[in-house]
């Protein structure tokens, strides 16, 4: 999954020339928990010496990743996009492999995709300002996502919303 979603990322590079990668791994490649595949390692590898990617330290503080970031793309339902939402940037949860179906974020579809075509429609949306955040927010449901308190460093509220959901 892990795989699919990197090399979606790395079509994104291929077909947006005029953005950059930062990605952030939720694991270090030593970790007991969770096992690098070789071709995630090989991807990522490729993607570092193209010049438009940044792999940051897995033990960085996840919030530096979502200050680099215009928009923020992760697997389902990772809290990095909630966080983009919350600081009023774009958030879109990338599920490579269509198969994340069964969940109880229906009301927030606007930020879901479902494969590669899905993601660069959507990106090209927000890249190429047919959409903006405000536009997105404007939806009541969406609001939920960002909060009372927008752009607010509140995470004590935040791990609360987290729990709730």
């Amino acid at each position: 999954y892990n795989y699919e979603f990197i090399k979606d990322m790395a079509g994104l590079l291929s077909d947006f020339k005029e953005i950059i990668l930062v990605y952030k791994p939720k694991r270090g490649p030593g970790s007991r928990e969770f096992s690098c595949a070789d071709g995630l390692k090989n991807l990522l590898k490729q993607l570092s010496s193209g010049g438009r990617t940044i792999v940051l330290e897995h033990d960085i503080n996840p919030w530096f990743a979502i200050a680099m970031a215009d928009i923020c793309v992760s697997i389902p339902f990772i809290s990095a996009s909630v966080a983009a939402v919350h600081y009023e940037k774009i958030g879109i949860f990338h599920d490579p492999l269509n198969v994340v179906h069964g969940h109880r974020y229906w009301e927030f579809q606007e930020l879901i995709t479902h494969s590669y075509g899905e993601l660069k429609k959507k990106m090209a949306e927000y890249l190429y300002a047919k959409k903006r955040i405000g536009d997105i927010l404007d939806e009541a449901s969406l609001r939920k996502i960002q909060g009372r308190f927008p752009k607010e460093n509140s995470s004590g509220r935040f791990r609360e919303y987290l729990a709730s959901a």
